[in-house]
């Protein structure tokens, strides 16, 4: 658990309140396929209790009920209006219910837009680009959906969104063929394979994060440029455990980390000098965080300088001797591209 939610990829939903029904239709049916997807399982983050983030609720719910009923308060994070003076409405109750400090609305979108991994926008109106622009400030991908309309709509046709669609589109692994016919098409066609296929969108690029373990402080260090420029270039983003890292929770946040990676990738030498003038070692920090990898069963890509002793165990597994030019960038990102194409999520 991580800030008191459940291990998983959380996806926050931020949708339209008035929505027509092809668009809630659509909605719920995004949200059952949401609820199918594991290792790691979706959290569904939503702060509305009507139209559409309502509608991806019941969706997750009937999904639930189907298949682990127990799991509703856990997999269903509701953030309800502070000011709202009706109490636990409708499609919160049996959810996990978080009252954000604070009665601004800003402060509650601040607080959704955090916790999330990834952010689905559905329709909408005023609050939704809100929310959107909160999640592109702290680098969270986001994926609006064209053919919900509202605010959704609108930022695939304006000018000065372009920029964070191609993101979008690129993050998300969404093709220039799929592009052209979502801006064409609207939520009553075809709802279900709409759904589904945005589902699996949205799951792919929730969990394109490939983990780079390497020995912290070496942002500038030609080793993190290089692995960096390789996982961008295989569709991936590179993340590390010391990026963004609160102090106290470095460890949790490590461990959160891998367990939402699609890869991992592990540079074990520790090339600092050594006072006894032997050749450089393995790093512990590094070779742990390859071992929870190696435990959790994710994919791991090992990267070691031309001299380092490995351990036996680790002669089996893919590895990569770092040498800093172009065709060691080329061949990580090949490596990369294989392991994610042959491990999907």
């Amino acid at each position: 658990m991580t800030d008191g939610y459940r291990d998983g990829v959380r996806i926050l939903v931020a949708g339209g309140t008035t929505v027509d029904e092809s668009v809630q239709d659509f909605a719920r049916r995004f949200g059952k396929h949401l609820m199918s997807f594991t290792r790691p399982e979706v959290v569904l983050l939503t702060g509305g209790a009507h139209g559409a983030d309502a509608a991806t609720v019941r969706g997750a719910r009937e999904e639930l009920n189907r298949t682990s009923p127990d799991q509703i308060e856990h997999r269903i994070v509701t953030f309800p209006d502070p000011k709202s003076e009706e109490g636990i409405l409708p499609a919160f109750v049996g959810t996990r219910v978080v009252q954000t400090k604070g009665r601004t609305k800003q402060r509650r979108r601040f607080a959704m837009a955090a916790a999330a991994h990834a952010v689905v926008a559905i329709g909408g109106s005023k609050g939704t680009p809100e929310i959107v622009a909160l999640a592109r400030a702290l680098e969270i991908p986001v994926l609006p959906l064209p053919f919900t309309g509202g605010a959704a709509g609108r930022m695939w046709t304006t000018e000065e969104e372009r920029e964070d669609i191609d993101e979008s589109c690129r993050r998300f692994g969404i093709d220039e063929s799929t592009r052209v016919r979502w801006l064409h098409e609207n939520a009553c066609q075809d709802p279900g394979s709409l759904a589904k296929e945005a589902a699996e969108l949205t799951w792919r690029g929730a969990t394109s994060d490939c983990f780079v373990a390497l020995r912290y402080g070496v942002d500038d260090d030609k080793v993190w440029q290089r692995i960096e420029a390789a996982v961008n270039a295989a569709g991936l983003r590179a993340v590390r455990s010391d990026e963004h890292a609160v102090p106290g929770e470095v460890w949790r946040q490590m461990q959160e980390r891998i367990r939402n990676a699609r890869v991992v990738v592990g540079y074990l030498t520790d090339e600092r000098p050594r006072a006894d003038g032997r050749g450089p070692v393995i790093n512990p920090n590094v070779m742990y965080e390859v071992g929870f990898a190696h435990a959790l069963g994710r994919p791991v890509v090992i990267v070691h300088g031309l001299d380092t002793e490995l351990p036996v165990d680790l002669s089996g597994h893919l590895k990569i001797t770092y040498v800093d030019t172009d065709g060691f960038s080329a061949e990580l990102t090949r490596q990369l591209e294989s392991v994610r194409a042959s491990s999907p999520p």
